[in-house]
C-alpha cells in the first residue's frame, strides 16, 4: 500500500481505566475543610459533615442563609476540625457574611459551645467529636499533582490518610508524592507517526477507520510500560475489491500496536500514595492521524494543570 493512502487511515484512541488516574471535564473542584494534626494544618478532602445527614442538615438549618457561598463551596461554610487525644474534634465553623453591598463583609466563627443544638449528643461539655465518622479520610498539603476539578479528586504533595472508627483514629499512613518525567501521550502519538511499521500491514489499506481501546496499564516506578490490555474494531472499509473486516471485528496486528507502545520508555509517571500511574493529565480520548487531511483539532489535545 502507498504512503499517500496509508495517510489517510484515521485511528481513535480511547485510553480507559487502569494505571491512569481519573479526569473530569467541565467540573468544579471542591473546597476542604480545614483540619490541623500534631500542630500542623491540612486541607481535609472530605466532607465529615455531609456523613451524617441529620447533623448536615440541622446545621444547615442553623446558619445564617445570607452567608456566601461559592461553586467550590456550595454550602457556605468550612469546618476547622483537630485530633485531639487521638479523636476528631470539632474546633469551629467558619462562614462568610457579605456587607450592605453584597461584597466580601465579615468572617464569623461558630463555637461548639453554640452548637450544641445541632450536634446533640455528639456535643460533651462543651466538646464536639466526630463519633458518627467511620472510614478513611484523605488530608493534604503543599503543591497540588493532579487535579480533576471535580470534588476531592485531586492529589498533593504530601498526603494523611488516616482510618477512623466511630469518630477515633485507629491508624495513619504519611506519603510524599511526586511526578517523574518521561514520554507523555502527546510525544507517544508524535513517535506512533513517525515510527509505526505502516508498510508492513497491507491489510490496512481496507480501513477506513479503527478504535483502539487501551485500558489496565501497568507501569513501573521508572516509566516502563510493562503491560496492558488493548482492544481494538473496524469502524469502516475504504476497499470494494474484497469483502473487508466486519465493523467490530478484532485488528490482526493489535498486538504489534501493544508491544509499540510498550517500547516507548520512558513513560511519564506519577507516584500517588504508593502506587505508580502513567501520568496523563487532560483529555484522555485523542484522535490519531497522519498527514495534513485530518484537518484541525484532530490531533491530541492535552490541556496543562
Amino acid at each position: 500500500m502507498s504512503e499517500s493512502m496509508m495517510r489517510d487511515a484515521l485511528f481513535l484512541i480511547v485510553l480507559l481505566s487502569g494505571c491512569l488516574l481519573p479526569c473530569a471535564v467541565n467540573a468544579t473542584a471542591r473546597q476542604g475543610d480545614v483540619i490541623v494534626v500534631d500542630g500542623e494544618e491540612w486541607n481535609l478532602l472530605a466532607a465529615p459533615m455531609e456523613m451524617d445527614s441529620a447533623v448536615y442538615h440541622a446545621l444547615l438549618a442553623y446558619l445564617p442563609e445570607e452567608r456566601i457561598w461559592s461553586t467550590a463551596n456550595w454550602d457556605g461554610y468550612v469546618v476547622h476540625w483537630t485530633v485531639r487525644n487521638g479523636r476528631l474534634c470539632l474546633e469551629k465553623v467558619e462562614v462568610k457574611l457579605p456587607d450592605t453591598d453584597g461584597g466580601m463583609g465579615m468572617t464569623v466563627y461558630y463555637r461548639p459551645e453554640e452548637l450544641k443544638q445541632v450536634f446533640g449528643r455528639y456535643c460533651a461539655d462543651d466538646v464536639v467529636c466526630a463519633d458518627w465518622l467511620t472510614g478513611e479520610l484523605r488530608l493534604g498539603r503543599g503543591k497540588v499533582l493532579w487535579n480533576t476539578y471535580a470534588g476531592f479528586e485531586r492529589h498533593h504533595e504530601e498526603e494523611c490518610v488516616m482510618w477512623l472508627e466511630r469518630g477515633v483514629v485507629t491508624a495513619s499512613q504519611h506519603y510524599r508524592n511526586f511526578k517523574r518525567e518521561g514520554i507523555g501521550l502527546e510525544e507517544a502519538l508524535d513517535a506512533f507517526h513517525e515510527r509505526f511499521p505502516w508498510a508492513d500491514y497491507p491489510e490496512l489499506q481496507m480501513v477506513k477507520s479503527v478504535t483502539l481501546e487501551m485500558y489496565d496499564f501497568k507501569v513501573s516506578a521508572d516509566g516502563r510500560l510493562q503491560d496492558c490490555k488493548m482492544a481494538a474494531s473496524v469502524t469502516g472499509y475504504r476497499s470494494t475489491d474484497d469483502v473487508p473486516w466486519p465493523d467490530g471485528a478484532n485488528v490482526p496486528w493489535i498486538g504489534v500496536l501493544k508491544d509499540f507502545f510498550c517500547s516507548l520508555y520512558p513513560w511519564r509517571v506519577i507516584h500517588i500514595n504508593g502506587n505508580d500511574y502513567m501520568y496523563a493529565p487532560g483529555l484522555l480520548m485523542s484522535n490519531l492521524c497522519r498527514g495534513e487531511q485530518c484537518g484541525e483539532g484532530s490531533r491530541a489535545f492535552f490541556p496543562a494543570y
